[in-house]
């Protein structure tokens, strides 16, 4: 799976700045415990709140040192390691504030901080389940006795109304923060996760552009050759009429001239619109039935099989972009298993399906993740022929798929959304 390196390097920075965060907690937490002792005359368990504090430390460090390696760490563990570290800073802090008053001490707003953390880092369910957390933690700060309370007041005196409401806001607060925040956080990671997806397609489109550019400029070249060609298989027809032995290569070498001046011809026909979007409907099984016909006609040496699984009077609107899509794939398989090539062509979910298959040696596993990806097909590594086939299943708002069947070898589909409609 490709993964994106703004995200990646986002998240890697939250860790680093979270661990920061518990630093400056710490000397926070340090200071205040010297102000509670030594200038209010307070006696605390300082030996319990001391391992506590080193805990912290010793966690931090650890981080820290971890953080080169967690940068190879898939990127959908990121979010489980951040909150593994913010469920130990509830915890922490819930032990702290038990050995220093509990529900009374006035830092018990700090349970606010892990939730907005959460609520910004996290996804929705791993940050609900840390504010139900902290929820029970503060909770049991507020209503179970710690030995650790220094006198306030009865029991019956205003500051329970106080500790109660204390109580009453913080839930609800954390409430709203998690409510709001998530769902902020959730619409800036569909529109960054929407903006990489676009660049990868602009950037695909920019090199479609300028192959297109340079593939016109060879088609107005090419015309003069082909033609030229055509007068010399007609020469060499009339000079070998009477060797039969020659007139099958010359048959090969008449389909082979035809089917460059088709595409010379539909190359110099295109405009700069996609012409599939001006395309007439046509009978579909039978458009994609003489497709395979004609590819076949010009490959015989090729064992291939056809399935068509449309019925004979569905419609779609299609043109020869569509064949040149199947006879690409149809090409690329050849290449690789001249033995055995198939291909399948249905209709699922509102997509017609055109899966080809071969017996050749296939893909690895790691390779077919990041073809999977919108972005995972490159021009230097796959060549032109699948490089464009990518690249107008994108136009088209379709997709091109990589599968490994166990029978062995390569099975590509192309998925291309299409209305039908029923001939009657």
């Amino acid at each position: 799976m490709i993964q994106n390196p703004a995200e990646l390097r986002s998240q890697y920075k939250n860790l680093s700045l979270l661990v920061w965060i518990r630093s400056l907690s710490i000397m926070m937490q340090c200071a205040a415990i010297s102000v509670a002792v030594y200038g209010f005359g307070l006696s605390l368990p300082i030996v319990s709140l001391a391992w506590i504090i080193v805990a912290e430390l010793i966690i931090s460090g650890v981080t820290l040192y971890r953080l080169r390696q967690l940068e190879a760490l898939p990127q959908g563990l990121w979010s489980y390691e951040l909150l593994v570290q913010l469920l130990f800073d509830v915890f922490a802090l819930t032990l702290l504030l038990y050995l220093t008053g509990g529900g009374l001490n006035p830092f018990t707003g700090l349970f606010i901080v892990p939730v907005i953390l959460a609520a910004t880092l996290l996804n929705q369910r791993q940050t609900w389940f840390l504010v139900v957390l902290s929820i029970a933690s503060y909770c049991v700060l507020a209503l179970m006795p710690t030995g650790h309370e220094h006198h306030m007041g009865g029991a019956n005196s205003l500051f329970d109304v106080h500790r109660y409401g204390m109580l009453l806001g913080f839930v609800v607060t954390a409430l709203l923060i998690t409510v709001f925040v998530s769902r902020i956080a959730a619409n800036l990671a569909e529109r960054d996760a929407q903006l990489f997806k676009i660049n990868q397609q602009a950037e695909a489109s920019r090199q479609i552009n300028a192959l297109g550019m340079l593939a016109a400029g060879a088609a107005h070249d090419l015309g003069t050759p082909l033609n030229s060609l055509s007068l010399i298989e007609s020469e060499l027809r009339n000079t070998l009429a009477e060797q039969e032995d020659a007139l099958p290569l010359l048959d090969m070498h008449a389909r082979q001239l035809e089917r460059a001046k088709r595409s010379l011809h539909d190359l110099m026909s295109a405009t700069g619109e996609s012409r599939a979007e001006n395309a007439s409907p046509v009978i579909l099984g039978r458009f994609f039935k003489q497709a395979c016909e004609r590819w076949h006609a010009a490959n015989s040496h090729v064992q291939f099989t056809v399935a068509v699984e449309l019925a004979d009077n569905v419609q779609a609107t299609a043109d020869t972009l569509f064949e040149k899509a199947l006879v690409n794939l149809l090409d690329n398989a050849a290449k690789v298993s001249p033995q055995c090539v198939s291909v399948n062509i249905s209709y699922v979910d509102g997509a017609v399906k055109l899966m080809v298959s071969d017996k050749g040696p296939g893909i690895s596993e790691n390779v077919i993740n990041s073809l999977n990806e919108p972005a995972g097909l490159s021009l230097q590594q796959f060549g032109f022929g699948l490089f464009w086939v990518n690249a107008f299943a994108i136009r088209m708002q379709g997709k091109l798929q990589f599968l490994r069947p166990e029978s062995g070898g390569t099975s590509v589909i192309l998925l291309l959304p299409l209305a039908l409609k029923n001939d009657h």
